[in-house]
Order: structure tokens, then C-alpha cells, then sequence
């Protein structure tokens, strides 16, 4: 039994400004110094994506697809499935700055059309989306200003009309040693992902009818450079949220799913030692069909100096990772997705790694070892039936060379 995800894209952006050009002479009258000031500009975006899932079964067993249905294979009998998508698309704007209350912003805004192409073995739809959009920046240019930067998508046409992407932020930074502040508020309205509205292989099918979700997210963040801090708060309300239960059959929960994080990072320096500490705690409905850890870290603990007469730049040290237990969900590769699961929390030890890396002039090398606690206990558990890698080494290097 195999199943795979492959996908290749492209991104090609260019932009025309129109403005004033001038030229000056240096102060000796030996060289002529060119300029240009933009007034505003058009850009033009090109992006094309394809990609193909494919699952392929070929000594299918009758009791590994009881939940899908009664099937009898013989010898002869093998199960597949193929999937492809493919997009093309193309966004047209205007851009340039603007002049609001004696304060300039930059702005663009645009039209955009992409054609998408679903095709499996019950399914071969096309699609023609047209959409708007537009974003506003102004930076803050000293530590009284405040800076806004809001952006919007919205579909208008074809099968993605209605969706929304709204974002909008604003930040003050208070002094140098008392940081910045920021503020942000983000809405999503989407479809649900083809795979969960249509499934099919050579023997069955799964189809839903599910309604457009809708995530919501509140955050606020406090950055102090001085002290190496970051703290930060998000807030999350999921409504018409998309999951498996364990029929594999997808399911929407009606009820709005609140999710509060908790992200705070820190860096500590004491002479060549360096200690940087990321902790995360969430809470989450228990009746909500989502599961994540109540709490995660993340702490690596270096020496870092450079060495042999300022030529060589070293740090070696530990990673360390960690997460509470709670009920990660199966996955299942006949449908390349996840199902949920209530019954079997997962619990591990903390992920350790040692790593020594350097650097010499224009060549950076690394070393690795992962997976150090499985020496002396069990591979961690990032699923059931899916452990975690055994302990391993990584080596790589990085070399520029300059004609």
C-alpha cells in the first residue's frame, strides 16, 4: 500500500512604475548621477500550480475497508485512487503611495481571475474565480507613530464566491527599551478542501455537502528587542469546522470553536552561552472535534564563539522539545487525511538533539544527532502507528563561491 503528494509551482511577478527621472553631475563634473521617483506603478502576477495525490493498494483486505463497505477482493483485484488539481492564475494592480492627514501609505489594489481544474475517478469539474483586492501600509517613521497595515481578498464569481481574506494590524513601538506593541485582527471565509467534499477510488466513494468556514482570529503581541522577549496572545473562533470521525466520513460540527494561545520566547546571554526558551500553552473546548497539546516548549542551550583568530564561528549545543499528551488523531491513508479519535492519548519524553555547526569565511557546515533520548527509551509517538524516526545523524554544508 503507497500514497503520495506531489505538487510543482511557479510565481512570476513584474512591475512598470511611471514617475520623474533627473539627472545631476557629481560635485567635479566627472560622472553624471541618474534618478528616477516613482509616482505610481502597474504590476502584473502570473502563478500556475499543479498537483497529483495517487493511493494504490494492490493486495487490497476486506477487513482493512470494513468502514468503506462489504468488499470481497480476490487475487487479481487492487485498489487506486488518482487525484490531480491544477491552477492557473493571473492578478492585475495599481500601486503607489498616498497622502492621508499629512501622513504617506503605501496602497494596492487589483482584480484577479484563476481557472482551476478538479479531476478524479467520479469528478472532472472546471472553475473560472474572479476576485479583488487591496492592501494599505503605513509604516511608523519614528517611536510616537503608529503603523497600519490592513489587506483584503474577496472572490466575487465562480466556485469560490464569497470567500474572504481580511487582515488588518497596528503597532506602536513605546521606546527602546520598553519595545513595541501590535494588534491584530484576521477573517477567513473558505470552502471546504475538494478532498473532504468528494473522494473516490476504483471501488468507493465518499461525498459531503458542507458549508463555507469561517476562522476568526484576535492577537496581540508585545516585542522588546532589548530584553530578547516576545510575548504574544491569540485568540481563535472556528465555525462550521471540517473533520473525519471514525466512519471516515466527513463531518461539520455547527458549534463555534473557541481556541486561546498562549506563545511566550525568550533569549538569555550570559558571556558566550546562549539560552532561547519558546513555551506555548492553548486551551480548547473539550467537546470541540479538535485535539491539541495543553502545552509545548522548545529550549536550545548553545556555545557560540568564534575561534582561531576571528576565523572560525562555532556553536554547539542541545534542542530540546516537548508537549503534553492528548489524543492526536489516526491517520489514514486511504484518504491521505486524518480521523478523529477520542479513545488513546499520546504521551512521549522530551525530543533531544545535539548539533555543532561553524563557519569560515563563506562555507557553513552542520552536524547533528536526533532522536538522543531513543537510546535509552522507545521511539516517541507522533500518531498511532506512525513512531517517530530512530536516532540518526544529519550532515550538511553550504559553500558560496564569488567570481
Amino acid at each position: 500500500m503507497t500514497n503520495y503528494y506531489r505538487d510543482a509551482a511557479i510565481d512570476l511577478k513584474h512591475d512598470y512604475f511611471f514617475g520623474k527621472k533627473d539627472s545631476v553631475m557629481n560635485a567635479d563634473s566627472s560622472e553624471r548621477i541618474y534618478s528616477f521617483k516613482p509616482i505610481f506603478g502597474i504590476r502584473h502576477r502570473m502563478y500556475a500550480s499543479n498537483a497529483i495525490q495517487r493511493f494504490k493498494d494492490r493486495t487490497p483486505d476486506s477487513l482493512y475497508y470494513t468502514l468503506l463497505g462489504n468488499y470481497s477482493f480476490d487475487s487479481k483485484d487492487s485498489v487506486y485512487s488518482k487525484g490531480l488539481f491544477s491552477q492557473l492564475g493571473n492578478a492585475f494592480s495599481l500601486n503607489g503611495n498616498i497622502r492621508f492627514h499629512d501622513h504617506m501609505m503605501s496602497a494596492e489594489a487589483g482584480y484577479g481571475i484563476e481557472f482551476d481544474h478538479y479531476k478524479r475517478q467520479t469528478d472532472d469539474v472546471q472553475y473560472i474565480n474572479n476576485y479583488l483586492f487591496a492592501t494599505i501600509l503605513k509604516p511608523a517613521v519614528g517611536n510616537k507613530e503608529w503603523l497600519y497595515d490592513a489587506s483584503l481578498k474577496f472572490y466575487f464569481t465562480g466556485n469560490l464566491l464569497g470567500n474572504t481574506l481580511l487582515s488588518a494590524k497596528a503597532g506602536k513601538k513605546i521606546s527602546e527599551s520598553l519595545g513595541e506593541i501590535n494588534i491584530g485582527f484576521d477573517q477567513t471565509i473558505q470552502n471546504a478542501s475538494f478532498n473532504d467534499m468528494s473522494f473516490a477510488t476504483n471501488f468507493y466513494s465518499l461525498t459531503a455537502k458542507l458549508n463555507k468556514q469561517t476562522i476568526t482570529k484576535v492577537n496581540a503581541t508585545y516585542l522588546n528587542d532589548h530584553f530578547h522577549t516576545k510575548v504574544s496572545f491569540n485568540y481563535f473562533m472556528l465555525a462550521n469546522y471540517v473533520y473525519r470521525d471514525t466512519t471516515l466520513n466527513t463531518r461539520q460540527w455547527s458549534a463555534i470553536i473557541p481556541i486561546s494561545q498562549l506563545h511566550v520566547s525568550n533569549s538569555i546571554r550570559f558571556k558566550r552561552f546562549v539560552f532561547d526558551n519558546q513555551v506555548l500553552l492553548q486551551v480548547l473546548s473539550s467537546k470541540a472535534p479538535l485535539h491539541v497539546p495543553l502545552f509545548a516548549s522548545r529550549s536550545r542551550w548553545a556555545y557560540e564563539n568564534i575561534i582561531l583568530k576571528n576565523k572560525l564561528k562555532i556553536a554547539t549545543g542541545i534542542d530540546f522539545k516537548y508537549n503534553t499528551s492528548y489524543y492526536t488523531d489516526f491517520y489514514s491513508p486511504l484518504l491521505y487525511d486524518f480521523v478523529l479519535q477520542s479513545n488513546r492519548k499520546i504521551e512521549n519524553v522530551p525530543q533531544v538533539s545535539y548539533f555543532f555547526n561553524f563557519k569560515v569565511k563563506s562555507f557553513r557546515a552542520s552536524i547533528s544527532f536526533d532522536e538522543l533520548q531513543q537510546l535509552i527509551t522507545r521511539n516517541n509517538i507522533n500518531y498511532a502507528k506512525y513512531p517517530a524516526q530512530n536516532f540518526m545523524m544529519h550532515f550538511g554544508f553550504h559553500w558560496t563561491f564569488v567570481n
